[in-house]
């Protein structure tokens, strides 16, 4: 039952992602970007994809799903759902940065597999639901009128909470 609850959470998230602009004005942007994690339970590279609708000039509304696996000896993956509100903040006419808020919802699953001498192996698995919020803060550099780079830095706060870094490449509709 909570895989098909995990399904439908995504479904529903991928729906919202594609359905969204009916809601907004001025413009809408797909990104991909490399994330980097890092947590007390390790560290790890993962990728995200993404869907912004431009409110007006400076506000934006956003949605995000990522992978993100942490750790080598703990096999600990997280799914991160986001929808926030982005306020950005222009330097100049193709330099800007932003402030991002939102809520999260992270899929979960912890693996481990220990070894005691005489007695074989032991698997332990955990599956978990999370909700929690996200700041972050960020640039965006146009390289042309549909295409911009970004940088950003966030906080998850959720339990087993986990900072983030991402680098990616934004294309304007």
């Amino acid at each position: 039952m909570k895989n098909v609850f995990n399904i439908l959470m995504i479904v529903v998230a991928v729906l919202c992602m594609f359905t969204a602009q009916t809601y907004a004005g001025t413009g809408r942007s797909t990104d991909v970007s490399v994330v980097y994690g890092t947590a007390s339970y390790g560290n790890g590279t993962g990728a995200s994809l993404g869907n912004e609708w431009k409110l007006d000039e400076t506000l934006a509304f956003r949605t995000d799903i990522s992978y993100i696996p942490f750790g080598a000896e703990s096999n600990y993956t997280r799914v991160p759902i986001a929808v926030s509100l982005k306020l950005y903040f222009p330097y100049a006419e193709r330099f800007r940065g932003y402030f991002q808020l939102g809520g999260e919802v992270s899929f979960d699953s912890w693996e481990y597999t220990y070894t005691l001498p005489g007695f074989g192996s032991t698997k332990i698995q955990e599956d978990k639901t999370r909700f929690g919020v996200t700041p972050a803060l960020g640039t965006e550099f146009d390289l042309n009128k549909e295409i911009s780079i970004f940088f950003d830095v966030r906080e998850h706060f959720i339990e087993d909470k986990y900072d983030s870094v991402s680098l990616g490449l934004k294309y304007n509709y």
